[in-house]
């Protein structure tokens, strides 16, 4: 009995210390380019890959974080969406979609993140893209929840301002550099995402309707050798691969494509690694 509720004791003190992992889907891990419909419907039904380093990243941060996939998708897709994940390596503990195509995205995912606050202690990282409102969505939890958020995550598509105290990423490195910093990444994992990078093809490293950077912004605070040589080299790559895109006919006819029919017009980041 006594052994019972020592066991029970521990359940609970490492429930309400654990963080929680909340990631969105869609062009956050998966390369789905919402801003063009048509190529969202394709695949939407025929399937997309995920971000190179993505999986990696989230199964390597700290094993007492619980993994949530929080998106704006229609509840209908459930069963492709859960096959995306674990056909693609992410854990996730529960996948929460909209009751209805038309529901407003932004309040589904702020009623759920409040939901998750209620429900479960500790601190919680967010991480979503800047196609849609997620920059906004999290911080109108933060609003609410400042002491219960430990960092927010935006990846890169089409360069929009996001509010203050989020941090912008290209590749699932940019984070990792950040959750090595704060300790809650080994440099063990950092190298393992940084070799899935340097490994992966380059449209799963950057597609090419996302935004690259103009440059490459070392990081001081970093003093591990073999960390800041990963991170030379995905940069290296990174910057590499955007000015063959860029100085490409074929690509930029591709923006022009994208202008013509009205869609964002995506360009080059300013700000390169933040």
């Amino acid at each position: 009995m006594i052994l019972r509720m020592l066991a029970l004791l521990i359940f609970l003190t490492l429930s309400a210390s654990a963080s929680t992992l909340v990631t969105d889907i869609d062009d956050t891990i998966k390369m789905t380019d919402v801003s063009d419909l048509g190529l969202t419907v394709i695949r939407g039904l025929f399937g997309a890959p995920a971000f190179a380093g993505m999986a990696t990243l989230y199964g390597a941060m700290d094993p007492e974080h619980e993994l949530i996939a929080l998106s704006g998708g229609p509840q209908f897709t459930a069963g492709k969406v859960k096959r995306f994940l674990d056909d693609s390596g992410f854990h996730a503990s529960i996948v929460l979609l909209k009751p209805s195509l038309f529901d407003n995205t932004s309040d589904h995912k702020v009623r759920w993140l409040n939901k998750l606050a209620e429900q479960r202690g500790g601190g919680f990282i967010l991480v979503g893209d800047d196609t849609e409102k997620d920059p906004e969505s999290f911080e109108r939890f933060r609003a609410m929840h400042a002491d219960r958020v430990t960092a927010m995550y935006i990846r890169i598509v089409v360069d929009r301002p996001v509010p203050d105290g989020i941090k912008r990423f290209h590749t699932a490195l940019d984070i990792a550099d950040e959750e090595f910093l704060a300790g809650r990444l080994s440099s063990a994992d950092f190298m393992k995402v940084g070799l899935d990078l340097l490994q992966a093809p380059d449209d799963t490293f950057l597609p090419e309707y996302a935004a690259c950077p103009l440059r490459y912004l070392t990081d001081d605070r970093i003093h591990d050798a073999a960390v800041a040589g990963m991170r030379h080299a995905v940069g290296r790559r990174l910057l590499k691969l955007c000015g063959k895109r860029y100085s490409n006919p074929n690509w930029r006819r591709f923006y022009d494509r994208k202008r013509r029919r009205g869609l964002p017009q995506h360009g080059f980041a300013q700000q390169g690694f933040e």
